[in-house]
């Protein structure tokens, strides 16, 4: 490998644009120029944006937002204070567009407390549920279906120093 490409590649890694798919993608279609380092292209880059995490997080904010204007029309004591929990939900789902592992696990863990709770809640009516269940599951769905957007993550093998 020619020592200026080599360069190129410590720089480009450095500066964290592995973690932007068109980034990565133009630095795998300057390699395959160079000499077709990477013919099939690099795992989890598809060369077109994925559109299920964007529907994620939309989904997770609409859910968030319909949930506080639930909880404001109701007036009940108390939901001021879970309007706040609630809103700190936003941050992620923002985030986690951008492909931030931390977000994409909190929201992953939201989603499955949010159909947890909706599920066992008593003293709701039974069509609440059900549409927080819907749209908590459906946030789900969209981020499970979208870890192939993320990198692959490699730990170090046990014995290697």
């Amino acid at each position: 490998m020619r020592a200026d490409l080599a360069d190129e590649l410590e720089e480009f890694a450095r500066d964290g644009d592995l973690w932007h798919t068109d980034q990565l993608q133009t630095m795998v279609d300057r390699l395959n120029a160079q000499g077709g380092l990477f013919r099939r292209g690099v795992p989890g880059v598809s060369g077109r944006p994925g559109w299920t995490l964007a529907a994620a997080a939309w989904v997770a904010a609409l859910e968030t937002g319909l949930l506080i204007a639930a909880l404001a029309v109701r007036g009940s004591n108390g939901a001021g204070f879970y309007i706040i929990l609630l809103a700190v939900k936003f941050p992620f789902c923002w985030l986690v567009v951008q492909r931030r592992p931390g977000p994409f696990l909190a929201l992953l863990v939201w989603e499955l407390a949010a159909v947890a709770i909706a599920a066992a809640a008593s003293g709701t009516a039974v069509a609440l549920r059900f549409v927080e269940v819907a749209m908590a599951a459906t946030a789900l769905a969209l981020l499970v279906a979208s870890t192939p957007q993320f990198p692959a993550v490699r730990l170090p093998e046990s014995g290697q120093r």
